[in-house]
């Protein structure tokens, strides 16, 4: 099934995840950026070290060069991380998130 959809559609799909993430990490950064409609590299960055995914992964930065390999591997610990109920800075941006959705 992956193999069906592009790469272009599974990074966006990936900024979908992390967008509302990204802006409650912003915010709390105190950024005036917050709702900066493109997710940057460094926003990314600090998300993978926020999370600790660098110290539990030396290799971390030369497996996820590109702004598309960490959109991908954050959005994939992101939505492991609230299927099991693990907890992790800014993911009440998740949570967040979906409450305005079900509001709707």
């Amino acid at each position: 099934m992956d193999s069906d959809i592009s790469s272009s559609e599974r990074f966006a799909e990936a900024k979908a995840v992390l967008m509302p993430i990204v802006r409650h990490l912003r915010a709390s950064n105190g950024s005036k950026d917050v709702d900066a409609p493109e997710i940057s590299k460094r926003d990314l960055q600090q998300l993978a070290i926020a999370w600790k995914l660098t110290a539990t992964n030396p290799n971390f930065w030369a497996q996820h060069p590109t702004v598309e390999h960490l959109a991908r591997v954050l959005a994939k610990t992101a939505k492991r991380m609230r299927e099991t109920g693990t907890w992790a800075p800014h993911l009440e941006g998740l949570q967040a998130a979906a409450v305005k959705k079900k509001d709707r």
